[in-house]
Formats: C-alpha cells, structure tokens, sequence
C-alpha cells in the first residue's frame, strides 16, 4: 500500500502515485478552490483529467481494465484556505 498526502495553500500539484483497481481519495476544505483528478497512461507524459472536485470528497476512484496508472491531485483554481488531500492505493 502507498500513500500521498499534503495540503494545497496554492495551485500546484501533489506528488504522483502508482494504482489500479481501487484507490481511496479524501479533499477536506476545498471550498472555493478546484482540484483535478488526473491519470497518466505514460508514466507522466501526459495527463488526462478524471474528474474535478469543487467540495469536500471521500470516495474510492476505480480503474475498471486493470492497467497500472499514475494520478495525481492539480489545485487549478486557488483562492483561500487550505486543502487536505490524501490518496492511497
């Protein structure tokens, strides 16, 4: 099992993670802000957005074919506050 975790106070983003199947995803104080969800096929090439989250999140993200991927959390909007994100695979 790996784990990521960190607080957004700008836009940037996190250290990258290797996963398949199930990963658990937690945002805590995303307010106005805006995180990505992104996946890399290329070992970080290119990223693809998977979803974005504009409030709080707890939930696993699924990877249906079975391929090893990379994902990473992008603040892209940053106002205020702080963010709390964690992934674990």
């Amino acid at each position: 099992m790996t784990k990521i975790s960190g607080v957004f106070s700008a836009t940037g983003t996190s250290a990258e993670i290797y996963g398949k199947s199930k990963n658990l995803l937690s945002l805590v104080d995303v307010g106005s802000n805006k995180v990505l969800l992104e996946m890399s096929l290329d070992d970080g090439s290119t990223w693809s957005t998977l979803a974005t989250f504009v409030a709080d999140k707890l939930d696993n993200i699924e990877w249906p074919n079975g391929d090893i991927v990379k994902f990473r959390l992008n603040c892209s909007v940053f106002s205020a506050g702080s963010i709390n994100y964690m992934m674990i695979n």
